[in-house]
């Protein structure tokens, strides 16, 4: 069988024979399977898959003579290439791997009735899988004064990477107002597994303010080339709140992007109590990367009325040469001080933006604008034939609560939307459509 794959196999719960480490393998169409690694490049392998998907075992090729396939003896001028288990050798495989399967789960049944002080004793089983069930328990037992905290944190150096990943989410559990554990658990934020990275992101999120030295560590895992670590990694930085408030900010001055991307959103995250940061987020307005620009409006946004002395810098970032900025920099304006001077004529011009995200902000904010924006009726009734159909129906919604006289145009806008490709819009449309003028919905089918 053929496997094909990029990332590491689930083999929490598994049952691998010849050792326990995850098995990170990658093949071709049509091209014998590859085990990777520099002892065993390009050998070609033999695997028993079970009906999840794991791999239960493997045989790597090149260890004896090979065995062609018509042939129930291996011949000493075959090439190695065709060393393989013969079908009796893989049926007693199976049936040994049945019976560990059945060893391995009465072990674990008798391990979940156990008490605290025999989880602990079982971090240092021989199997991988009693250390992981292990670790998983104390994660919900009442483990906070047992001794449990230095056993994970032991753990936290097992050399199989899913018992090292149960331990960090175990310390995330457990592990609060424990400095020893904040400085293990940042040690495996370096771990060579995403997966452990991930864990231990998380464990520092769930420990919260007491986790506040991370910091720095979880805002440079914003370069990890995995996802679910980067994002696990800002999550942790929200949870642990304002206390991250101050190198958050320090790390908007970082010469690294991605941090200060990172210092950004996690601001964001903590909204008005980020307040203190305004005048550091209006610097990084200027920001060289785009990216950043962007995050940092938007966490102004957030922050709301407080940030008031961002608006010269919001204004002028509606000229950014980067559509996503000048789009959040709307959505900034608006949030912070909707009567802001000129603001409508402003979002009038960004109306007939290049860049849809842009036009779409406009339309969608005019409504909150105060004064009622009047001037910005025409510009509105020409958005309602914008080609994108996100723009027309903000403009119709727009347009309807600052001119309720504009129904006979705003009507057939919404009645056409309900046909519209995106989902969103069309569920969106019929809402609208709905609330202003009823009949006008119930014939056209929405009910």
């Amino acid at each position: 069988m053929i496997v094909t794959t990029n990332t590491q196999l689930p083999v929490r719960g598994s049952h691998l024979i010849l050792s326990d480490p995850a098995a990170v393998t990658s093949a071709t169409y049509g091209v014998a399977f590859q085990w990777p690694g520099e002892s065993s490049l390009n050998r070609p392998a033999s695997l028993v898959i079970d009906r999840e998907g794991v791999i239960r075992f493997i045989y790597l090729a090149g260890t004896k003579p090979g065995r062609h396939f018509d042939s129930t003896e291996a011949g000493e001028d075959t090439h190695w290439s065709y060393d393989r288990p013969s079908p009796d050798e893989l049926l007693r495989i199976i049936d040994s791997l049945d019976k560990r399967a059945a060893d391995q789960e009465g072990d674990l049944a008798r391990l979940r009735k156990s008490d605290v002080a025999r989880l602990i004793a079982a971090l240092k089983e021989n199997d991988a899988h009693v250390r992981a069930e292990a670790a998983s328990l104390l994660a919900v037992r009442d483990a906070k004064t047992d001794g449990a905290a230095p056993a994970l944190v032991a753990a936290l150096a097992d050399p199989i990477s899913f018992v090292r990943w149960e331990a960090a989410k175990a310390l995330g559990k457990i592990g609060q107002k424990n400095k020893a554990v904040v400085t293990a658990l940042l040690t495996s934020l370096k771990d060579s597994d995403e997966g452990v990275r991930a864990a231990a992101a998380e464990a520092l999120g769930r420990i919260g303010p007491d986790a506040q030295s991370a910091v720095p560590a979880l805002l440079q895992l914003q370069g990890d080339p995995f996802d679910v670590v980067r994002t696990m990694a800002g999550r942790a930085v929200g949870q642990i709140g304002p206390a991250a408030i101050a190198d958050l900010i320090e790390a908007l001055k970082d010469t690294d992007p991605n941090v200060r991307l990172a210092a950004a959103g996690g601001l964001g995250l903590m909204r008005a109590k980020s307040k203190s940061a305004v005048s550091a987020l209006s610097e990084a307005l200027s920001d060289k990367n785009a990216h950043v620009r962007m995050t940092s409006a938007e966490t102004l946004g957030r922050i709301g009325p407080d940030a008031v002395r961002a608006l010269p810098a919001l204004k002028a970032l509606l000229k950014d040469r980067y559509a996503g900025a000048r789009a959040k920099a709307i959505d900034a304006l608006v949030a912070i001080d909707p009567e802001a001077e000129s603001l409508a004529a402003m979002l009038v011009v960004a109306l007939a933006d290049e860049d849809a995200r842009v036009r779409h902000a406009a339309a969608g904010s005019l409504a909150q604008v105060r004064p009622v924006a009047q001037e910005a009726v025409p510009a509105l009734k020409t958005a309602l034939k914008d080609g994108d159909g996100y723009i027309r129906l903000a403009a119709a919604v727009s347009l309807s609560r600052i001119d309720p006289d504009s129904k006979d145009l705003v009507v057939p806008v919404l009645v056409t939307l309900l046909k519209c490709e995106e989902g969103e819009v069309r569920v969106r449309a019929a809402a609208h459509l709905r609330s202003i003028d009823p009949r006008a919905a119930k014939e056209a089918g929405v009910h």
